[in-house]
């Protein structure tokens, strides 16, 4: 859907993100992705009645004996349930 107004930001989710904070606008973004936006009041969620499900989210990496600590700790982290 196109927007009519002035400003349109789009293909850059830290300017986007910034500009929605300060109150210029909305955005579609994942719910992964703003989160602590979300717990810590800085983010109103609207139209709640039209969220779906997230979307598959795929990590891939070659295989190895060995996965350093980092990663490891972010594949567990990416892979964990969200809570609701």
């Amino acid at each position: 859907m196109e927007t009519t107004g002035r400003l349109l930001c789009q293909q850059d989710f830290l300017a986007t993100l910034t500009l929605v904070k300060n109150g210029v606008g909305l955005m579609q973004v994942y719910r992964f992705t703003v989160e602590h936006e979300l717990q810590r009041g800085e983010l109103v969620e609207v139209l709640k009645e039209y969220a779906g499900t997230t979307r598959p989210f795929i990590l891939i990496y070659p295989y190895a004996c060995y996965i350093p600590l980092k990663a490891r700790k972010f594949i567990e982290f990416m892979t964990l349930p969200t809570q609701n």
